[in-house]
């Protein structure tokens, strides 16, 4: 346990960090001033549960504030300007979202403002929480620099998320109604669910799909040039139609919202990525994962330098929970400074892509610490394609994995195996309160 606790850094995972003023009584929402005054703080979507730049969110560590990144890119001033927001307001925990957004946790509800200021005035986020909930547009990590692409969805997305971000129409939308342009990419997130995706099929034409994944069939083609107005009309009909609806999938109907634009054709299906491409030496980026997606501010900071001397200063996450550097100068040694740092840099090992959501230090539904028994987990060599959840919810997972570990009390847990058509939905249930040395046994043998 001593060597995975020792790769977290100065703030071990799994462990009790008090919030500098923790959140007292019932459960409620901080909304925090407008720094312009369109904002609509009385509609139905700012009374979300999902936390923002402008709302934070209570936990049972405090309060947590989300940054969207466009494209999942930060600068690293902008890197450094998170983690002293991180050190000054919260507990020092900076966690990497399955959206490839950063959120900090541990902050007092008072400090919601000027955090706001600060991290806006770093050029983070849109400048009125109704244009900031909306801006969920998705690209692969390894966009514009990845040989097996078909095209470089960042024009497109860059376009998308100016246009969510300047009607004001569209701010009605769900801080959780989110899209991904795919463009081929080898590090593409073929499970995370979208209300609407493009997944390049060539250098002119994207498959179009709503309420599903890469892996779902599209409801047709729509060229490049019409991409953009395809996606405008889609939304401005759910919009119309929704009757109280916030996500596509929720509709009796989601294909009734697509657009008119699209071409019928069969049989096309998304090639499947690489499995963990995003991590390792590759010839256009070096990929690494802080251990179950976790950051504190030192490692943010030495992420932010390495990205100045070896990067041009740009960071990029991945909805995987991992960082990658594009086009370092020096691959190889930046590797090997990543992994003095205390990021996960091969693939094989069991950090890799162990989820873990943030368990009893963090939320008041879990049943066990599950940051801790990740790590101890690890220790033994079990980790991969595994996700511990702390209750039935399973907030950290956007796809099931191939197991998972659903607390029921204090190291104790319930075992799944993926299944199609289970009545879960981890899979089927193959065992129930296991310890964590006979999850262990079991998943080392499965």
């Amino acid at each position: 346990m001593n060597g995975i606790q020792e790769v977290v850094g100065s703030i071990p995972i799994g462990s009790t960090i008090p919030p500098k003023k923790p959140p007292q009584g019932g459960f409620f929402f901080c909304f925090l001033k407008p720094r312009l005054t369109n904002m609509n703080e009385a509609s139905a979507i700012r009374r979300s549960a999902c936390p923002g730049l402008y709302r934070l969110a209570p936990a049972r560590d405090g309060f947590i504030c989300r940054i969207k990144l466009a494209l999942g890119t930060l600068t690293a001033g902008q890197a450094r300007a998170i983690a002293a927001a991180a050190r000054r307001y919260g507990s020092g925990v900076i966690e990497i979202t399955s959206r490839a957004n950063l959120q900090i946790r541990g902050l007092a509800a008072q400090d919601g403002d000027v955090l706001a200021d600060a991290l806006v005035d770093a050029g983070l986020g849109a400048a009125s929480a109704a244009a900031d909930d909306v801006r969920n547009v998705m690209v692969s990590p390894s966009y514009g620099i990845d040989p097996q692409a078909l095209l470089d969805p960042a024009p497109l997305a860059r376009e998308i998320l100016v246009l969510l971000e300047s009607r004001s129409a569209f701010h009605a939308l769900s801080p959780k109604f989110s899209i991904l342009i795919d463009g081929g990419e080898s590090t593409a997130p073929l499970d995370h669910p979208h209300d609407i995706w493009l997944s390049a099929i060539d250098d002119s034409r994207y498959a179009f799909g709503l309420a599903g994944t890469l892996r779902d069939a599209p409801l047709g083609w729509v060229s490049t040039e019409d991409a953009l107005k395809a996606v405008t009309a889609t939304i401005e009909t759910f919009l119309a139609a929704a009757d109280g609806a916030t996500r596509i999938r929720q509709l009796a109907d989601p294909r009734a919202v697509a657009p008119p634009s699209l071409h019928p054709f069969e049989n096309w299906r998304r090639s499947e990525p690489k499995a963990l491409a995003h991590i390792g030496l590759h010839p256009h980026w070096v990929g690494a994962r802080p251990p179950l997606g976790r950051l504190n501010p030192k490692r943010l900071e030495a992420l932010a330098a390495l990205a100045d001397e070896q990067a041009k200063g740009l960071i990029r996450l991945t909805p995987f929970q991992s960082v990658l550097l594009p086009e370092p100068v020096a691959p190889a040694a930046t590797l090997a400074r990543l992994a003095e740092a205390g990021f996960i840099t091969d693939a094989a090992h069991p950090l890799a892509d162990l989820l873990a959501c943030s368990g009893l230090s963090g939320c008041r539904s879990a049943h066990a610490d599950t940051q801790a028994d990740a790590l101890s987990l690890a220790a033994l060599g079990v980790g991969r394609n595994l996700h511990l959840s702390g209750c039935e919810k399973s907030c950290a997972s956007a796809r099931p994995a191939a197991h998972t570990l659903v607390a029921v009390a204090p190291g104790r847990y319930d075992l799944y195996r993926r299944a199609e058509g289970a009545a879960s939905r981890f899979g089927e249930r193959e065992a129930s309160g296991l310890s964590l040395a006979d999850a262990a046994a079991r998943l080392a043998g499965a």
